[in-house]
């Protein structure tokens, strides 16, 4: 009898913990990025201007209902040619119910696994709850190497949107600048029409 007890009594207190516990929250942020640093490509592109204007937050400890995410970004072409214009595309969403102002935005461009250029953006696109809007910045790349970005949404957090952890995104393709060609084979001889 008197293990039945203790049994019982364990049982309760197992349950009183596990219903504490379901009750708290997660309050994860993501890593926010370095201020801009080297240039050594050149960049342009819609949606966006690169400034330091910001876009108004949330009041302090106000967690908003909007959340930003990338759900897709890729370069095109991914075997450009020294100087040949390169485009990074991505798709930001905002998967919240609530509809954002605009947002701020990072990328970092790594060239054979080293930071080679960062850049910060604002958009003042607004950006309704469950809507996307594709972005693509240019680059051109002069020097041969492997290149891939990362892109952060709201990488200073100015937003307290729902979910802080899912802002991020490496580009899925990497993209090969090679040299250029120097000894193109030479073009077949016209044949001669005239007569």
């Amino acid at each position: 009898m008197k293990k039945a007890y203790v049994l019982v009594m364990i049982s309760i207190v197992c349950l009183l913990l596990l219903l504490s516990v379901s009750g708290c929250k997660d309050r994860s942020s993501t890593v926010t990025p370095k201020k801009p640093a080297a240039t050594g490509v050149s960049s342009g592109g819609a949606a966006g201007s690169s400034g330091s204007s910001a876009v108004t937050p949330a009041p302090s400890g106000q967690v908003t209902k909007i959340d930003f995410t990338i759900t897709d970004a890729y370069f095109s072409p991914i075997y450009p040619a020294p100087n040949e214009e390169t485009q990074l595309k991505f798709i930001v969403k905002n998967q919240g119910v609530e509809a954002a102002s605009g947002f701020s935005y990072s990328i970092k461009i790594y060239k054979d696994g080293s930071l080679f250029k960062e850049e910060k953006f604002i958009s003042d696109s607004a950006l309704g709850a469950g809507n996307e809007t594709k972005i693509i910045k240019m680059y051109t790349f002069i020097d041969k190497g492997t290149y891939y970005a990362e892109i952060y949404i709201d990488p200073d957090n100015a937003i307290n949107e729902l979910v802080e952890t899912n802002n991020y995104m490496k580009s899925k393709t990497d993209i090969i600048v090679m040299d250029a060609i120097v000894n193109a084979p030479p073009a077949p001889d016209e044949p001669d029409t005239t007569d």
